[in-house]
């Protein structure tokens, strides 16, 4: 979760932010990403069209890709049909979001996302240990 946001933050977003200067999350920053990922323009983003965004990934780790689109739609597809409407993005990104800022405690729209990816990373290595 953290790298994708951060990925979509910096790669995608470049930096525009996935939050309000009050902490919120951003909705029509939000929205772009979805319309950049929905490359059939059919209003939905395809499993073939996640798998696309996450090999672009750098993980910092060797991760299956088909697990984590799996993941990413079973968290993201609120009625099940195997796809991510705008709306269920809108609100996976944004439950992420809210993830992100109450895990790494900042508001910053500037640094939550790199705090979020060091306590993950952090966590992570503790955990290997």
């Amino acid at each position: 979760m953290a790298r994708i946001l951060k990925h979509i933050h910096y790669e995608v977003l470049e930096a525009r932010g996935l939050l309000t200067h009050d902490g919120r999350p951003n909705l029509d920053h939000i929205k772009s990403p979805f319309k950049q990922l929905d490359k059939s323009n059919d209003g939905h983003i395809e499993q073939s069209e996640l798998k696309n965004l996450i090999q672009n990934i750098n993980f910092g780790i060797e991760l299956d890709h088909n697990g984590v689109v799996a993941k990413v739609t079973t968290e993201f597809d609120e009625d099940g049909n195997h796809m991510i409407e705008e709306k269920e993005f809108v609100n996976g990104i944004r439950k992420w979001i809210n993830e992100a800022s109450r895990v790494s405690g900042c508001k910053d729209s500037e640094r939550f996302i790199d705090e979020f990816d060091q306590v993950v990373v952090t966590t992570t290595h503790l955990l290997l240990i």
